[in-house]
């Protein structure tokens, strides 16, 4: 036997993502070997699992080297696990009303292409109008002075806004 070579020659795979691998094999005149039965194996399981058919499942991110090997000859294939591209972001309450002096938790979400949610992503937050009200790094907004503010969650190159306004604090009693 002349080569071993692996199809597809995908390198990059999300989070939950599958793909099929088969194995060619040639002989030194180019003639191609029917029905062969490799033996397929991933160095990092946690990362690319594989079948004995050659399902890949990407698992979680980070790379694994997947090997077939047959009649004493290895193909190899380095595969990248990425995870899943960002679908949306949305932030909660979507609308508040705080009295001055007041504050709100606000809380985003993020949502993968594949609708899960995912967790461990950097946001980042800002207002506006910061006279009116700010809001710190973990998403806590302090009311200021009377008006209006648009909160506004970054992450991965999306954005999600919620409108604010900040009312008067309610007369004593």
């Amino acid at each position: 036997m002349a080569k071993l070579e692996i199809k597809p020659s995908t390198t990059t795979m999300s989070i939950g993502e599958t793909v099929q691998l088969d194995l060619t094999a040639t002989d030194t005149k180019n003639r191609v070997y029917e029905n062969i039965t490799a033996h397929w194996n991933s160095d990092n399981t946690p990362v690319a699992q594989i079948n004995k058919s050659g399902l890949v499942t990407a698992v979680k991110p980070g790379s694994a080297t997947l090997t077939a090997t047959f009649s004493g000859k290895t193909a190899a294939l380095k595969m990248t696990v990425v995870p899943p591209s960002l679908g949306r972001l949305e932030i909660q309450p979507s609308e508040a009303t705080i009295p001055i002096n007041g504050f709100q938790q606000f809380k985003a979400i993020v949502i993968d292409e594949k609708n899960q949610i995912q967790k461990d992503v950097k946001i980042s937050w800002q207002t506006d109008r910061p006279q009116i009200a700010w809001i710190t790094n973990e998403g806590v907004l302090y009311a200021l002075e009377t008006g209006t503010v648009l909160v506004k969650a970054t992450a991965k190159g999306k954005t999600a806004s919620a409108k604010v306004s900040v009312v008067p604090p309610p007369a004593p009693e």
